[in-house]
């Protein structure tokens, strides 16, 4: 059963919530092995960084739907926690960037609430040729950021 990337995000959280219970979500960063995609399936690793306390630790996908035990890492400059879980999910977030025309393939995503913006945001980034496509989970509204 193929998992959706909020689902595995969800596996990933458990795994580092029975190390740290009080832990609360930072950033979802998922990329394509495969290169530059245009599924949001292909985003085939994640690493998931939370805030545990006055740390950040991480955990990787080890195998698919499986994570590495809790690491401690940086936590992403400004970043947020998020309210988990999400209601949108990446697929939900992929087919409205294209409904605004961003159709070009990415390499990565990030899913995160960086400073300074309202609300939670998934990142399409990765394709040197074209600019990051910010989908904002919340409004809806999808921007590109050079």
């Amino acid at each position: 059963m193929m998992l959706r990337f909020n689902q595995r995000v969800e596996a990933a959280f458990a795994r580092v919530l029975r190390d740290y219970p009080d832990a609360s979500v930072l950033v979802a960063d998922g990329h394509a092995s495969a290169g530059l995609v245009t599924d949001p399936s292909a985003i085939d690793a994640l690493r998931l960084t939370c805030l545990a306390g006055a740390i950040a630790v991480a955990v990787e996908e080890t195998g698919y739907g499986r994570f590495s035990a809790p690491v401690t890492t940086e936590a992403p400059a400004g970043a947020r926690p998020l309210q988990w879980p999400m209601e949108m999910d990446l697929n939900d977030a992929d087919r409205l960037k294209e409904q605004f025309g961003y159709t070009e393939p990415y390499g990565r995503v990030r899913l995160w609430h960086p400073p300074g913006v309202h609300f939670p945001v998934y990142e399409f980034a990765g394709n040197p040729l074209v600019g990051d496509v910010v989908v904002d989970s919340v409004s809806q509204q999808v921007r590109e950021q050079r």
